[in-house]
């Protein structure tokens, strides 16, 4: 009784998300959701990855990332056939409430959201082989002559992986939401599937960060 009580509130939310459309967040969304859009944003990361890191760590964080996309697609299937929930496109409920569809029909079960679990065990991997190479400021001013200059370049290099940390959780989240923009999932959904990218990023993140930690 619980569970479809809460089922109806998530339907009545994923409505109200989904009613926000127009010709714009139809276009604005289609392009967010599609994974082939990234590929250059991926590669601008990798880059930055061996440019902050150097090859092993990059290699590294880089095989960590793939990973736990792997990890996050494989568990999202295994429980989207145990659960086994229409999508909203194909839900009764949402569809005589006039849900918006923009994408065609994919297959049946949505919970969780895949899209969600891998954007954010991206950003999460990502984010983490970034931020272990604050390190590498350090070894910056430890290898260079400490002048005002240097520890100002030290310091705007942490600042600008903040930056880029902040950006990628950003484009994790806008992604998430898209699938409901799109009707493609419902807002439990994607709340579910970024909690379970942010624990199988977090962890695979961790491990990641202390085998590089033995690397220096």
């Amino acid at each position: 009784m619980i569970i479809k009580e809460i089922q109806h509130y998530d339907e009545l939310i994923s409505l109200y998300i989904n009613s926000f459309h127009n010709s714009f967040t139809d276009s604005f969304m289609l392009f967010v959701s599609n994974k082939h859009v990234w590929i250059p944003m991926y590669l601008i990361f990798l880059l930055l990855l061996f440019k902050h890191l150097g090859y092993k760590k990059a290699v590294l964080v880089f095989l960590s990332v793939i990973l736990s996309v792997a990890a996050c697609d494989q568990f999202a299937n295994l429980i989207k056939y145990s659960v086994g929930r229409l999508r909203p496109d194909l839900n009764y409920f949402m569809i005589t409430n006039a849900v918006h569809i923009v994408e065609g029909k994919s297959n049946l079960f949505g919970f969780f959201s895949a899209h969600a679990a891998n954007s954010f065990a991206v950003a999460v991997t990502i984010s983490m082989g970034l931020l272990g190479s604050k390190k590498n400021t350090n070894n910056y001013l430890t290898h260079n002559k400490i002048t005002d200059t240097r520890i100002k370049k030290a310091y705007a290099i942490a600042d600008n992986i903040k930056f880029l940390c902040y950006f990628l959780m950003i484009w994790a989240a806008i992604v998430a939401i898209s699938r409901v923009f799109l009707a493609k999932h419902f807002f439990g959904d994607i709340v579910v599937g970024s909690i379970v990218g942010l624990v199988f990023g977090y962890v695979i993140g961790l491990l990641t960060q202390k085998i590089c930690n033995h690397l220096d």
